[in-house]
């Protein structure tokens, strides 16, 4: 049997390794645009920001995967997907076939169509960025220099990553986001505020309701125009305005997508014999019971594995993932898990703050269950939230009383109230 998978991230690696493990006689060969086969892009920021050397960035070399067995196709694009022949055509022609493939191609960015910044076949100006990549992270690292300005367009996850990464630096930091927000794809107002707040005491300055108009400089970035008619000078930038999943072959391919690629509990596609995971799919989503994109590692991961099993004929279900986000800044953390933007029916319990600590905690809940939660300063509550959401727990009876205590499963006396 050959297994082909596209793509080198948490999705691709976890199968590949995965059907090493379960198909000992199978060929498995993982096929990446990128040179550099797995590394983490939870790091990529911290690498720039110089809080992790780049060996700990870089999570397997070349020579280490094919210690395991996997043949490795790097810096080869694929072009098109014939999935009648079960065949791939790469960039400079050459062809791969295969009987099972897997289409873990993740996303890439958003890049607006604004002249500088690249995208659409576009040339950014010297200076503009994304961090996204390795290539990215060691792009960014070479030019970012103590004193710079930096203008980060998009306050999501990755824009405000960026961001903590050039204050360890010592540059001078400015947030643009076009929305009312910050994190606006994960809080709602109230919850953004607080965030807000505790960032701008940071030394980050924040400018939410305004966008980027244009970037101007003369061989290089030195300033932005953005939509309210502000300019700001600054040395660098980087575009942050999210992400989206990679479906050129599946478009092509006449593969069934929603926001990303469609697949069933044994994460198939519409097409027999292409599986997909990660960033690039839509799994099965617990808190909002509906497939729904859930672009984390822990995610890409699970499914990877689940995929494996399923392209070696022995087949295994998905049960569906429930979004956990953890975010740090300089010492303050927030975590988000399952539905935390709640609209219809929803019940918010009475949000919980100590004074003394700084800690927040609010609960969602549908019905007696809980499918969501938001958690700052102290987040060791998130892990058993995101599993009392996976369980479809009742928790409506303890619902308010636990939001000031810590909780903890008893062994055989179902649940445990510890006060903090």
């Amino acid at each position: 049997m050959r297994h082909l998978i596209v793509g080198n991230g948490p999705a691709g690696i976890s199968a590949a390794r995965t059907l090493r493990r379960i198909a000992p006689k199978d060929q498995v060969a993982v096929l990446s645009e990128e040179a550099q086969p797995f590394y983490s892009k939870v790091l990529t920021s911290y690498y720039v920001g110089g809080k992790v050397p780049y060996d700990k960035m870089v999570l397997a070399d070349l020579e280490g995967l094919q210690d395991e067995k996997l043949q490795l196709l790097t810096g080869k694009r694929t072009i098109r997907l014939n999935s009648t022949t079960r065949e791939l055509t790469l960039s400079g022609g050459e062809r791969v076939q295969y009987d099972r493939l897997l289409l873990a191609s993740g996303a890439e960015p958003f890049l607006p169509p604004i002249e500088g910044v690249g995208g659409q076949g576009r040339t950014p100006l010297p200076g503009v960025f994304t961090l996204w990549t390795h290539d990215d992270a060691l792009r960014l690292k070479k030019w970012v220099r103590e004193g710079q300005r930096a203008v980060v367009v998009g306050a999501g996850l990755v824009g405000l990553k960026a961001a903590e990464a050039f204050l360890m630096q010592g540059l001078s930091v400015t947030v643009v986001e076009l929305l009312d927000r910050i994190l606006p794809q994960v809080l709602v107002a109230e919850d953004a505020a607080i965030v807000q707040n505790a960032l701008e005491q940071r030394c980050l300055t924040l400018r939410t309701g305004t966008g980027l108009a244009q970037v101007d400089g003369e061989g290089r970035v030195q300033r932005v125009e953005l939509t309210d008619g502000t300019s700001l000078d600054c040395d660098l930038v980087v575009i942050a305005t999210g992400v989206r999943p990679n479906l050129t072959l599946a478009k092509a391919a006449g593969i069934a997508f929603g926001r990303g690629i469609l697949v069933d509990g044994y994460m198939e596609t519409s097409v027999p014999g292409i599986y997909a995971a990660g960033d690039v799919a839509e799994g099965w989503d617990i808190a909002r019971g509906r497939r729904f994109p859930n672009p984390t590692w822990g995610n890409a991961s699970q499914q990877g594995r689940v995929a494996a099993y399923n392209m070696a004929g022995l087949r295994k279900l998905f049960q569906g993932t429930v979004t956990l986000n953890s975010f740090t800044f300089l010492g303050f953390s927030m975590a988000a898990v399952g539905i935390t933007q709640p609209e219809g029916d929803f019940l918010t319990v009475k949000k919980y703050v100590n004074p003394k600590t700084g800690d927040y905690r609010k609960l969602i809940l549908l019905g007696d269950r809980l499918v969501g939660g938001v958690a700052m300063g102290d987040l060791r509550m998130a892990g058993l939230w995101r599993g009392l959401i996976a369980s479809r727990s009742s928790i409506a009876s303890v619902a308010e009383a636990m939001l000031p205590h810590r909780w903890s499963y008893a062994a055989t006396h179902g649940l445990e109230l510890v006060s903090l």
